[in-house]
């Protein structure tokens, strides 16, 4: 990964922090976009502890002069830009769509979906003009089944199950490639301290992981890390990490 350039949105936290660092154990520079200076202060340090080059941009991926402004100043900052995971994202309350809002909606799309496309549309340029690269997009396993109570978040990230193969075949002659990955339950801080305020419900989470484990971040990231550098021929596809739920 040595004069490589990756790029993460949400990357300051969780999944997108921890792949950001096997990038940048590899040698790549590291570019985050991600809400929350302190947070971005503190992923940046982490990384330039590693021995690789950082550049945090605080920035909402809702808003496409904050993406612009995040691959430009990658671009700038390294001069090519080769591989990207779009990782931010938000969830949802479990709520029967009757009592879901309109807020909801709109925030959970504009985030999962327009986040995504948002980030595509300007990194593809630049990863054209880097002489190619690949993108993974963060689905779920909500992605390709239905869940009960999570109706918006299933819609969001369908979409992006539908978005990443359309785009792929967009480019699947330019040299870049575009992928998606399919967490289930994943144990990050986040979810850990879901665990432990939901302790009644919790068994019945891992219940529905035919392994009776969640996914680490790490081995989250390890699948990024496949999709960007070893999987040359792969193109539209989306890998589930989820510990068998999708089997079932």
């Amino acid at each position: 990964m040595k004069h490589k350039t990756f790029f993460v949105t949400g990357g300051n936290t969780g999944i997108g922090l921890c792949t950001a660092r096997l990038f940048a154990a590899l040698g790549a520079n590291i570019a985050i976009l991600s809400l929350g200076e302190s947070l971005n202060e503190a992923a940046r340090e982490e990384i330039e502890g590693l021995g690789a080059e950082c550049l945090t941009i605080t920035g909402d991926v809702t808003c496409e002069s904050d993406v612009a402004r995040a691959v430009d100043g990658t671009m700038e900052r390294f001069g090519s830009l080769h591989y990207c995971f779009n990782n931010a994202g938000v969830s949802q309350p479990n709520a029967p769509i009757e009592d879901q809002t309109l807020d909801q909606f709109q925030k959970i799309l504009d985030v999962n979906v327009k986040g995504i496309w948002l980030s595509l549309k300007h990194e593809i340029p630049a990863i054209l003009r880097s002489g190619g690269g690949a993108i993974v997009n963060s689905a779920s396993h909500a992605g390709l089944a239905g869940v009960a109570a999570q109706g918006i978040y299933c819609a969001s990230k369908h979409a992006v199950v539908g978005l990443t193969r359309s785009v792929a075949l967009d480019h699947a002659r330019d040299g870049v490639r575009v992928n998606a990955i399919a967490p289930g339950v994943v144990n990050t801080a986040m979810i850990r301290r879901f665990a432990e305020e939901n302790s009644q419900i919790w068994p019945a989470i891992l219940q529905r992981h035919p392994m009776g484990v969640t996914a680490e971040p790490e081995e989250v990231g390890a699948a990024v890390l496949f999709l960007c550098r070893d999987a040359t021929k792969t193109t539209g596809a989306v890998l589930s990490i989820d510990c068998g739920m999708i089997a079932g």
